[in-house]
């Protein structure tokens, strides 16, 4: 019963019955950046929540980027609760980056809010610029998770932190491992568990994985 709601799951995100135009871009989630917006906001509003916790542990002012940020759930739900970050997102689908800029501009927020249009394997950002990086459900996605681990670990300073939030199978075969093997991790404690989308659901589709940069 778990493995189907988990399929089921994954499949509405992954599609929907009209509004295909965005199918294909580079990922292209099989619906308009509208749908996808609506969709995945009621169904994970939840996850988005709990992954914008993450930003607690930020320095004051601190710099987080969001990987596959879509149409911006999560730089948003970050921005409201914290307003002292500078917050980026990066997205490889031009019409997420389009959604994602519209409505952090529409909050009065895009001065705090860059989304990129770019690759996680290639991360238009400077060397060690960032406290945080974190990505929901996307990692399933990246075609080079190699690159993408290694451009994470660039891009972040001494002690920052790397969180994976995706697909219960996702984390400890992907990511973990590509982080186990990483030079520029090695010696980090990995954290993993598994988590619910909402706070009171028994029912634990996904997972996170946390490791923090050795450094400060």
């Amino acid at each position: 019963m778990r493995r189907l709601l988990t399929t089921a799951l994954h499949g509405l995100l992954r599609l929907a019955p009209a509004h295909r135009h965005a199918h294909g871009e580079p990922g292209g989630m099989g619906m308009s950046s509208d749908w996808y917006d609506r969709l995945s906001g009621r169904l994970l509003g939840g996850l988005y929540r709990r992954a914008a916790a993450e930003t607690a542990s930020v320095p004051k002012g601190g710099t987080v980027l969001d990987i596959g940020t879509g149409p911006g759930h999560l730089l948003l739900a970050a921005a409201r609760r914290r307003e002292d970050l500078v917050l980026h997102g990066l997205d490889i689908a031009p019409s997420m980056v389009r959604r994602a800029r519209h409505k952090a501009a529409a909050e009065g927020l895009d001065g705090r809010i860059t989304v990129h249009l770019g690759d996680a394997a290639n991360l238009p950002l400077d060397d060690r610029s960032m406290d945080l990086v974190i990505t929901t459900l996307s990692t399933h996605h990246w075609h080079d998770l190699t690159g993408a681990v290694a451009e994470v670990a660039r891009v972040l300073r001494p002690g920052g932190r790397f969180v994976v939030y995706d697909f219960r199978s996702v984390p400890a075969a992907g990511p973990a491992g590509e982080v186990a093997t990483a030079p520029q991790f090695a010696g980090a404690a990995v954290e993993h568990e598994l988590v619910p989308p909402f706070a009171r659901l028994p029912f634990k589709p996904f997972a996170r994985l946390a490791v923090r940069l050795p450094g400060n």
